[in-house]
């Protein structure tokens, strides 16, 4: 960002950025400052993903610092560290255990198919849709026709307006006697207590729920596993 190539064996760094970095720099830094500032009044969390809308400057930056070197030996050596950084980085990405969603459903084997599993919170239920593969009927807390999406209009009002204790009748009435297993975690901000209030709905119903799987929170998306048994 700061250099400049003097001749072949000189790299001149300035204390201002070069005129072929600033453009690149100020998109970064700005879109950076925007998305920060807005996600602070918003109370809106961080995910790795939405880096991608600032990513390709951050790369435009690699490939000009990286031109700054002459071809040879130097550059090579920069190329290499650079490519060795990222495959690291890569690799902790890749093989880091991100949520238990697998778990869960590796947990609910022995359930019968066509149990009723309920996922609170919603945003929960498209993984774990992809991991059942229609094997359960899944109802999602707050209530939407579709577990594979989340409903995100009014979103924080509808978890407001969203009565456990009738979302729970209604998931008991569709059971009609059949187990009901709970997927939740209390990692997704605006719940509250609600995702607990439906938990409580259903063990005055059917009694204690057996635990299937724990919450790891060292896991990005943790969840547990209650099974609430049938009832004839």
């Amino acid at each position: 960002v700061v250099g400049i190539r003097g001749d072949s064996q000189f790299l001149v760094v300035e204390f201002s950025p070069a005129a072929d970095a600033r453009r690149p720099l100020t998109l970064l830094l700005a879109t950076t400052a925007i998305a920060s500032a807005a996600g602070f009044v918003t109370g809106t969390a961080f995910a790795p993903r939405y880096a991608a809308v600032y990513v390709v400057f951050y790369l435009i930056l690699i490939a000009l610092g990286l031109s700054r070197f002459a071809p040879g030996a130097a550059r090579i050596a920069v190329v290499a560290v650079v490519v060795a950084a990222n495959v690291v980085g890569l690799a902790t990405v890749m093989f880091d255990t991100r949520t238990q969603t697998g778990q869960a459903a590796h947990s609910l084997a022995a359930v019968p198919a066509r149990s009723v599993v309920v996922v609170c919170p919603d945003q929960l239920g498209p993984s774990l849709s992809r991991a059942f593969a229609g094997r359960f009927d899944i109802k999602v807390f707050p209530p939407h026709d579709d577990p594979r999406f989340v409903e995100w209009v009014d979103y924080v009002d509808r978890v407001k307006a969203a009565d456990p204790k009738g979302f729970v009748d209604g998931a008991l009435q569709q059971a009609a006697g059949r187990p009901v297993a709970v997927v939740s975690s209390d990692a997704y901000k605006n719940f509250g207590d609600k995702c607990h209030a439906v938990e409580a709905a259903l063990a005055a119903a059917r009694g204690g729920p057996r635990l299937l799987l724990d919450t790891n929170v060292d896991v990005f998306e943790p969840m547990w596993v209650h099974l609430y048994e049938a009832r004839h």
